[in-house]
Parts: C-alpha cells; structure tokens; sequence
C-alpha cells in the first residue's frame, strides 16, 4: 500500500512543470549516453599553397600599379609552418549536421613575394606578416558532417592587419613599408577531419594546451581538428590558399630517390643497348 501511494505521489509530482523538466533532465543525464563530439581548442598550424595572390590596385592603395602579385609561403616553422591560427575555445558539437561558432586569433603569418615585383625600372621582393600592435580576430564555425568519421565542414571571417615589406631584390634592403593594411571580412571556406594526414606538422600537449594541434583527450567524445585544405578570400582584394603544414622531406631521403632514380634509369639503358 505505501509503496502505491508512493508511486501515486510521485507521478502527480510530475504534473508540476518545474520538477518534470527536472526529473527529465536527470534521466538524460544518468540514462543517456552522452553522444556530443567536441573539438578541442588548440593551434593549426598552415602552410601556404599555390594560387595565393594579392591584388594591389584596390581603392586607396598606395602602389596600384603594381597590380596583381602572386605570393608563397615563407615559412617560420615547425616544419613549413607560415601560417598560425589559435582557437580559443571547445566547440561543441551534438550530433551529425550540427554547428557551433568559436572566436580564433590569426597569430602568426609569413609570406614572400614568389617573384621580383618590378616597380619603376627597380625589382622588389614583397613580404607579408601580422601587423604585431593590432590583433588579427575572428570566428570560426564548425559543422559536423559526418559524425560516424568525425570529419565536416567549417567557414572562417577574420579581421586582418598586415605589414608589407619591399626590399630591393635578392638584398635585405628595405626601402619601403606598408602599415596595418587592413584586410577586413576575410571570408574562409574548409573542409576538416580528426585524424591527421602522415607528414603533418604535431604539435602534442594535455587537454587545455592552447599551442598543440594534437591532445591528449579527457575522454572519447574529444577531439582535434585538422583541416584538408582552405581558401580565404577577400573580394576584390586576393586570396591566400592553405593547407595542414607538413614536414619537410629530410634531404637523405630526396638523395636516395634520385640515386634509385639514376639506377633505375641506367638499368634501362643498359637493357635497351
């Protein structure tokens, strides 16, 4: 009898609202397994890739004339590291085709003209970094696409401020300097997963290490990320193309295969004699 009136007195408890979204909330907490994937915070560390331009005849530019300048990487390490981005928080993902937005800080850049820039009858190599007094912020928001992989999507807006460099060619030179050019709405468009490819550049630490791109997780539902490859573009203006930076190949190795390559191609011709 008590415990009837027991399991009475309870179901009419729940008919309040407060304590049903409390009972409700418990029994998800201590009956459900916890299914939301969350990438950890950390650093990406990006090499620059082919098609990356700057376009100097937009509106206000000191130097229009020198018109469209096709840049690379310059990298400042590890690795071929040329491009940083720092993100500050977890983003929290609750299933497949969900997103969460967090705040990055674009930390590091270095880029080179990839050839001499004629400006009046002189050659000038160009160079690009971080204005160092003016923070380079943004957000990024991260879409789950596929839970089963822990891989999906992710679009980038930075606010960047960077220096540009002209030095005379092949010398340190330098002869003039642009100051905080703003690149504002730096729009990015990507593609990432948790598993890095075989040379990318890792950078390991504990939970909570802001400066590793690859951590130990606090249990399974962590992850890291790990981009496949980005395009940022400022409309307009020019666009920087990115990938996951990479590990240099050991000059031993490249030696070995051009040897194996010399035997290979001798062996051939002693075959066709």
């Amino acid at each position: 009898m008590l415990s009837f009136l027991s399991v009475k007195f309870s179901t009419q408890l729940l008919k309040i609202p407060t304590l049903k979204g409390a009972f409700a909330a418990w029994l998800l907490m201590f009956c459900s397994p916890l299914s939301a994937t969350i990438i950890m915070a950390g650093s990406d560390y990006l090499e620059t890739t082919a098609g990356t331009f700057l376009d100097f005849s937009f509106p206000g530019s000191p130097m229009p004339e020198i018109g469209i300048v096709d840049f690379i990487g310059d990298p400042a390490g590890p690795g071929n590291t040329d491009t940083l981005v720092r993100r500050l928080d977890d983003a929290v993902l609750p299933g497949e085709g969900s997103s969460d937005t967090i705040d990055v800080e674009l930390v590091a850049l270095s880029l080179a003209s990839a050839d001499p820039v004629d400006i009046g009858g002189t050659d000038f190599d160009l160079s690009i970094a971080l204005t160092p007094t003016m923070p380079s912020l943004g957000q990024l928001t991260l879409t789950l696409d596929d839970e089963a992989a822990v891989s999906g999507s992710f679009e980038s807006f930075f606010d960047v401020f960077v220096d540009i460099r002209f030095f005379v060619a092949d010398t340190d030179i330098l002869v003039e300097t642009i100051t905080a050019l703003p690149l504002l709405g730096l729009h990015g468009l990507g593609q990432w997963q948790q598993t890095p490819a075989p040379d990318t550049v890792i950078v390991s630490g504990s939970y909570g290490d802001i400066n590793a791109n690859q951590h130990i997780p606090p249990s399974d539902e962590y992850a890291d990320f790990f981009i496949t490859e980005i395009v940022e573009v400022q409309p307009g203006l020019g666009e920087h193309r990115l990938q996951q930076a990479t590990v240099p190949e050991p000059a031993s190795v490249i030696l070995l295969s051009l040897g194996l390559l010399a035997i290979t191609f001798t062996g051939k011709r002693k075959v066709m004699h």
